[in-house]
């Protein structure tokens, strides 16, 4: 079996109140395109497929006409997505029978995952003969536990023995990277940081998203494919896809990541330590001059800075440093957001600006709150606030997931 993984589309998603439609539509049909040349078996998304839990009808849109593309340009191909943490789970699965005829399983409830029955009856995908999906979506982690574990395994013995079985799953699991999301030790972009052997040892493959950034876990059975494209400046490395083959159940897979054309990136100016305002008009003079030019065509650009005490980013400073970085036919989006200060300024960090606290998930805000109070959740406490967050964003789930029982 062959499969393409990708996660966290993000699709309607902003760059501080940039739109980035034209830029989704290249990266999904990026992979719709290698999907269709490594003729796979399946496409498997594996969470985040919206930026929030309530799109915009924008976004929806979006999402129709690219699975669509993807039906048409990959017929023979099983399309499965899963809710992420930023996706509506009853919203995005509320079509699921009318896309069932089309060969799209969308799964947004996962029903009891302490119940191996509901494996078979509601999240197994047989793919034409060749294997299995498991098409688990996010999962708060307080049900992450032995008993899944052991529903997991008994499941999948129910299953043709001789068939590969893929596992999708969003979650955050230790032992990563997980540069571009906001964290701590036990809490990595609002989720409760799980160990990897809890998802179980029975599938051969397991889809993970969530993390962003790609990497394969230790032991080559379980990978974060990443975003298609960057969603924040601070995913500064290749985004890609993987193509997973598998020849039968028990075989080790053969993951090969390919990276994706980016159309317009995300470039930061001054690095992690920052530069001065002079430094930073310097710097963007030399953008717009042809022979010193460096930012690849297209960038949103964003400018760390280190501002002195004292020492102010002034509008004509800030008004060339826009103009110049136009004329290197560029972006230029944020001025004076990420500040490195020489001393403490008492609050631990700079303030955010109104775009970036709108990207901020519930969970980010709590995470953000302790770290600048000084105190801290316990992974007890940190699972009950994300079933609270998961119990205002779905009124009535608890209605919806007895429904689809």
């Amino acid at each position: 079996m062959i499969i393409l993984h990708t996660s966290d589309w993000h699709l309607g998603a902003q760059l501080h109140g940039y739109d980035r439609t034209d830029a989704q539509f290249a990266a999904i049909r990026n992979i719709i395109n290698v999907a269709a040349q490594r003729k796979v078996d399946a496409v498997v998304v594996s969470g985040d497929v919206f930026d929030v839990s309530a799109p915009s009808s924008m976004a929806q849109n979006m999402l129709s006409q690219l699975l669509g593309e993807m039906r048409r340009a990959c017929p023979d191909a099983r399309i499965i997505l899963t809710a992420g943490n930023h996706d509506g789970a009853s919203r995005l699965q509320a079509f699921r029978q009318i896309f069932d005829i089309a060969g799209i399983t969308v799964v947004g409830v996962p029903g009891r995952v302490d119940d191996p029955s509901n494996f078979a009856d509601r999240l197994v995908v047989d793919i034409a003969g060749k294997g299995y999906v498991i098409a688990l979506p996010y999962v708060n982690t307080r049900l992450l536990n032995d008993d899944f574990r052991k529903a997991v395994a008994e499941g999948v013995g129910r299953l043709d023995a001789s068939r590969p079985v893929v596992l999708m799953a969003h979650q955050a699991v230790s032992g990563c990277v997980f540069r571009g999301h906001t964290q701590t030790d036990t809490i990595v972009g609002g989720l409760s940081v799980v160990a990897a052997d809890i998802l179980g040892g029975a599938a051969d493959y397991v889809a993970l998203g969530h993390i962003h950034k790609p990497q394969t876990l230790k032991g080559g059975h379980a990978r974060y494919s990443g975003s298609p494209l960057q969603v924040s400046f601070d995913e500064d490395y290749p985004h890609s896809v993987s193509i997973v083959e598998i020849a039968g159940r028990g075989a080790r897979p053969v993951i090969e990541e390919v990276q994706l054309d980016v159309t317009q990136p995300l470039v930061t100016i001054g690095g992690e330590d920052g530069i001065s305002p002079d430094e930073a008009v310097e710097r963007a003079r030399r953008e717009a001059d042809p022979d010193t030019r460096s930012l690849p065509p297209g960038a949103y650009v964003r400018i760390n800075l280190n501002i002195a005490p004292g020492q102010t980013l002034t509008s004509a400073q800030e008004t060339e440093i826009r103009q110049a970085i136009d004329e290197a036919g560029c972006t230029y989006v944020l001025s004076n957001i990420r500040v490195a200060r020489h001393e403490a300024d008492g609050a631990g960090s700079a303030p955010l600006s109104v775009a970036e606290f709108r990207r901020l998930t519930p969970q980010d805000v709590a995470i953000d709150y302790c770290r600048r109070t000084g105190c801290s959740l316990t992974d007890e406490q940190m699972a009950l606030f994300n079933e609270v967050v998961d119990l205002v964003r779905e009124p009535g789930g608890d209605d919806d997931e007895n429904d689809e029982k």
